[in-house]
């Protein structure tokens, strides 16, 4: 499962940091001087949280699987199976908590609002002229992978969630914060 879990979160990351860095260079850049102007947009504070997020789930899944070899033998004799939130280092407690208080919300809530408002009118979310300068599989990584990825997570790792009251502090303070951009 180890060497899956890290396959599987490897891709995830080399699809969002290279389509970042795709965004970075090589995306126009209308009436703005700077890539950082971008992030004012919801679509892009998201892409840049989920490569971070992804970042950190992949070192995470690599450090899982070195661990499992380092105690492989003790598992096969007792044969017990590994689960995925087995361990408790610094790093996972950041990745559990970036899971359930920002890459979640923030992932699910920018794909749903696209993808509803694009429903309702696509010129709500790209106007005409804009629509040959995006393209697709870069609209598709930035509108529809979150997800798609986010449900492989959910489905490859048992995170452990914060306190109703603190996860809800932290949500609703990156609400504020946004709004107040």
């Amino acid at each position: 499962m180890g060497v899956f879990r890290v396959l599987i979160y490897g891709i995830i990351f080399g699809v969002w940091s290279g389509s970042l860095f795709y965004d970075i260079y090589f995306m126009p850049r209308i009436g703005i001087q700077t890539w950082f102007s971008k992030l004012v947009m919801l679509t892009m504070l998201n892409f840049v949280l989920q490569t971070v997020y992804s970042g950190i789930c992949f070192c995470c899944s690599v450090f899982d699987m070195l661990e499992e070899q380092k105690h492989q033998e003790e598992y096969k004799q007792t044969k017990l199976h590994v689960p995925s939130y087995w361990r408790q280092t610094k790093l996972h407690k950041i990745c559990d908590f970036m899971y359930s208080t920002s890459a979640f919300p923030v992932g699910m809530a920018t794909s749903l609002l696209f993808w509803g408002l694009y429903a309702a009118n696509p010129e709500f979310v790209i106007p005409k002229w804009a629509v040959g300068l995006i393209p697709q599989w870069h609209n598709h990584v930035t509108h529809t992978a979150p997800i798609v990825f986010l449900m492989i997570d959910t489905l490859l790792t048992c995170h452990h969630a914060p306190s109703k009251k603190t996860g809800s502090i932290v949500v609703l303070s990156l609400y504020a914060f946004y709004l107040a951009m």
